[in-house]
């Protein structure tokens, strides 16, 4: 249940994400809809179900958000079910524009931005006061000054349930504010003591009275506590049958959440969006009942959103959409629709550019010229166009057809247009003039010398990225490839059930994807015909198919009126950042969460969007291993250690490498040595470095002028890690020891000897008091950091530990081993408190999250599992990567997990369930069936969406 709902106009957006970060760091849980789109009959009962659970109605004001017809209704919804109200000024608006429902309430004037912290603190306060308190406060003040005015007379004092109220208001009082004054605790005793005294003065004139009535009292009193009895036997077995029906309720719902997983298991291969939206439907069975999902559900969806393939949904069309091309630098999409129109897109963020509009009847057909600047298209009405693909000026008008033209093509070097068409023809033409060439008919050769042999019409032609070939796309439920020479057929390509309509090599022409409609679109090898892949997911016929330049990724068209953008080899879950050629073996989050850093075999680092897998920056500059990022605290640099034998430090904003730091890192035979890893000091203004050459460094990070060079240890150092008041260092050794310096003089304040073998990993406790070492020797350490004294051993494992984490509360330590298995430690004690099994490989790495609630490990068996960190019940495996998971983090705010793999990728995963539901949302673009309604919920009628 969130604390605060938020009502806005999206005009305000820039000011209420500030103001959603800020309540997010005051732990204040907030929903907002961030959806900039109409809203639907399910999403708008999402909006009004999130107002009756939320605790406070926040509504900023401006002239926008004051006359939008949506934030009335929400406004008018928060005052149907009494929720306190929070007006706050964005932007000053008349008296009379305010809402009557909001004119009664304190404003707070949000309109200065140099005075956001002292409103917010305004705002927590108003959150966090209890206005009926107040008011009961207020009252009691008000009379008891009065009967103080009145010389304490005591026919001021307070009576009957007047006096009860107030008694228990003053009990319950250690916990609310305001207290209770002195006054008022007078006022209240001088009442109970003057009603004591009445009641004496009524029982002894009543006394006799009683004596008398004493014998049909007890008799009264003893058929009383009879029907006393029997109503509470009545009660009692009352609340036995609904705590029954509750529990069998409850179990009924996780029930028919776990059959829903399974079927949404089971429709993965089949029909990734129908296995998403019951994977939505097993996740809500028990979540809008107020209790948490069933593990299965919750990993169902995630498998779902991993097989569906979808990166994007593009919508605006009015029609079904038959065609889809992407431009040459992949940077602009075009589709072609039933709606006698073509749009273009930015595929970055999905926005709307240009829609072309000219033709006189649906369009089939679309495509880039080679060099990105014009535009052609093909048309029921018998034409095809070309246009500038920069302005939506039309150029050309092709006729010549006497049926649809369902295909176009420019040849390779963007002098000719290759057209098909329902007449069983297809035309050559100067893309320059648009004078037509050659018509070729079927089975006859031509100058091209290109035989059509499909036995129905042909809906779309392409021509090979090296020219020398076409491909195309038939009614008959094949696509055929031709030596574009000598017209000899190669391949034909039969696995669709219905119609080819669309058909697109891959840019190196070693692939070739067809779209049906079947509703599906399929990718084979180009020179063998072999079925490489289907891609399902679209609710219509698929019209139209189209790569990326670099091949990685695949656009549809389809008759649901959306276009899709899929990843070309894989599925996606949330975030999938690809773009590193080699093993990632390092990920850290900024401070706000909001970006992603990752270092790579490949020699770069990579800075990422969080939140929406877009690749920012491509940190180059290394010619060795990039083994280690870190994030400064302020989020403003990056650091990088490198096998080149340098760290660098770099501007996280445009990328720009700030200092390159050469230092002391060792030599031996002539040969300087890698830097293994970097860590920013608490305050920034420091940067430590860990050395194959047996040293750490310190830096200052501004000037990139070498301070201190720490040397003791006899191997290697592949771990530095900083306390977390930044005065002192604590490295990690291939000899054995990990060691505790000085961090202003360097000095060698400690050395930690105990393990028998080379160490894998360091780590401060929270306070800075303790380090915990994890060692080849199967044993983890703790020890007193400020005297080197060894306080715990941490035997139980029986291989190597890898890794080694304090929860942030410093009440427990996990660690990681190649035994498979985690373990949970009290960290005072040092007594094994859970075993975690689960992996199937060696467990590499493992996080608490924020809160300490959580545990989250990696193992080389390809998988993240996340867990209870009190009880050890596993809660989710999450899957999707194709190589041992080497990384794990915790965002700051602890909704997502972030994965390293050796596959070349970071996955970034979505904990809290209410965002993964958004997420699938995001990827549907149907809703169930009658067929399927009746199927799984025996119901003509499904569930709204989650």
């Amino acid at each position: 249940m969130a604390q605060v709902f938020t009502s806005y106009s999206r005009k305000d957006k820039d000011f209420v994400r500030k103001l959603s970060d800020a309540l997010a760091s005051q732990k204040r849980d907030a929903w907002i809809d961030w959806k900039d789109i109409p809203l639907t009959t399910e999403w708008q009962q999402e909006i009004l179900t999130n107002i009756e659970t939320a605790e406070n109605f926040l509504f900023v004001i401006s002239p926008d958000s004051v006359t939008s017809s949506n934030c009335r209704k929400e406004i008018e919804h928060a005052a149907a079910n009494q929720k306190r109200m929070f007006p706050i000024v964005r932007r000053p608006v008349t008296d009379d524009g305010i809402p009557e429902a909001l004119r009664k309430f304190q404003w707070i004037d949000f309109s200065d931005d140099d005075a956001f912290e002292a409103r917010f603190a305004t705002l927590i306060a108003a959150l966090d006061t209890d206005l009926a308190w107040v008011n009961v406060h207020t009252r009691l003040l008000t009379r008891a000054k009065e009967w103080e005015r009145e010389g304490k007379e005591k026919s001021f004092l307070l009576h009957g349930k007047d006096l009860r109220e107030a008694e228990q208001w003053v009990v319950t009082s250690s916990e609310k504010d305001p207290k209770p004054t002195t006054l008022q605790r007078q006022y209240v005793l001088a009442s109970r003591q003057s009603a004591t005294k009445l009641q004496r003065i009524v029982i002894g004139a009543v006394a006799v009275a009683f004596l008398i009535a004493v014998g049909l009292a007890v008799y009264a009193f003893i058929q009383r506590n009879l029907a006393d009895a029997n109503a509470a036997e009545a009660k009692r077995q009352e609340r036995l049958a609904k705590e029954e029906t509750t529990v069998a309720q409850q179990n009924e719902r996780e029930s028919k959440a776990r059959e829903l997983a399974a079927v949404s298991s089971e429709s993965l291969s089949d029909d990734p969006e129908k296995s998403i939206l019951l994977g939505m439907q097993a996740v809500s069975a028990t979540l809008r009942f107020g209790q948490p999902p069933v593990p299965a559900a919750e990993e169902a969806l995630h498998q779902a959103i991993l097989s569906s393939h979808v990166c994007t949904t593009l919508r605006g069309h009015s029609g079904f959409v038959y065609g889809v091309t992407l431009s040459p630098d992949g940077k602009r999409l075009a589709t072609a629709s039933g709606d006698q129109t073509v749009k273009v897109w930015d595929t970055e963020v999905g926005q709307e550019l240009l829609t072309l509009r000219g033709h006189s009847s649906d369009l089939y057909s679309v495509t880039f010229s080679p060099d990105g600047k014009r535009l052609a298209t093909a048309s029921e009405d018998q034409t095809a166009k070309v246009w500038d693909a920069k302005t939506g000026k039309e150029l050309l008008t092709l006729r010549g057809h006497s049926d649809a033209v369902h295909g176009v093509a420019f040849s390779p070097d963007g002098k000719h247009l290759a057209t098909v068409s329902s007449d069983r023809m297809a035309k050559v033409w100067n893309a320059e003039t648009g004078q037509e060439l050659l018509t070729l008919r079927a089975h006859s050769s031509d100058v091209y010398g290109v035989t059509f042999s499909h036995s129905a019409a042909v809906y779309g032609v392409v021509y090979s990225p090296d020219g020398k070939r076409l491909a195309t796309a038939s009614e008959d439920q094949t696509a055929k490839v031709w030596d574009a020479e000598t017209g000899q057929e190669l391949l034909s390509l039969r696995g669709h059930s219905a119609a080819v309509f669309g058909v697109a090599f891959s840019p190196d022409g070693k692939r070739l994807a067809t779209a049906s409609f079947d509703q599906t679109a399929k990718v084979w090898n180009a020179e063998t015909g072999k079925e490489l892949l289907t891609l399902r997911g679209h609710s219509g016929f698929v019209s139209g198919v189209a790569y990326s330049p670099d091949g990685k990724r695949l656009a549809t068209a389809s008759f649901d009126q959306t276009a899709k953008v899929w990843d070309a080899e894989s599925g996606k879950e949330s975030l999938t950042l690809r773009g590193h050629s080699d093993v990632v073996n390092g990920v850290a989050f900024s401070p706000d969460g909001k970006r992603l850093a990752t270092a790579s075999f490949d020699q770069t680092a990579k800075v990422w969007d969080g939140e929406s897998d877009k690749e920012l920056l491509a940190l180059r500059g290394h010619s060795g291993t990039v083994w280690g990022v870190a994030v400064s605290p302020d989020g403003k640099r990056l650091a990088t250690a490198s096998d080149d034998q340098t760290a660098k430090v770099w501007d996280a904003a445009n990328g720009k490498e700030l200092l390159t730091l050469h230092g002391n890192f060792g030599i031996i035979n002539g040969v300087p040595f890698s830097v293994y890893g970097v860590a920013f000091s608490p305050d920034g203004k420091r940067l430590a470095t860990a050395s194959a050459g047996q040293t750490a460094n310190v830096w200052d990070e501004e000037s990139g002028k070498e301070l201190l060079t720490l040397h003791g240890h006899s191997d290697a150092v592949d771990g530095v890690t900083y306390s977390p008041d930044g005065k002192r260092i604590a490295t990690a050794s291939f000899d054995q020891t990990a060691k505790v310096w000085d961090a202003a003089s360097g000095r060698r304040l400690l050395t930690l000897r105990g393990h028998l073998d080379s160490l894998n990993g360091v780590a401060f406790g929270p306070d800075g008091k303790r380090l915990a070492t994890a060692s080849n020797d199967q044993t983890a350490k703790v020890w007193d950091a400020a005297s080197g004294r060894e306080l715990l051993t941490l035997y139980g494992h029986s291989a190597r530990v890898a890794g080694v984490a304090f929860s942030p509360d410093g009440e427990r330590l996990a660690t990681a081993s190649n035994d498979q298995t985690a373990k949970v430690w009290n960290a005072a004690s040092g007594k094994e408190l859970l075993t975690l099994h689960g992996h199937s490989a060696p467990v590499v790495g493992v996080a608490f999250s924020p809160d300490s609630k959580r545990l989250a490990t990696v193992s080389s068996d390809q998988t993240a599992k996340v867990w209870d960190a009190a009880s050890g019940k596993e809660l989710l495996t999450l899957h999707g990567h194709s190589g041992s998971v080497d990384g794990v983090v915790f965002s700051p705010d602890g909704k997502r997990l972030a994965t390293a793999n050796e596959d070349g990728t970071v996955q970034v995963y979505v904990l809290d369930v209410r965002e993964l539901l958004k997420l699938a949302r995001s990827r549907v673009t149907r809703t169930f069936t009658t067929e399927e309604c009746q199927r799984y919920f025996q119901s003509e009628t499904c569930p709204a969406l989650p």
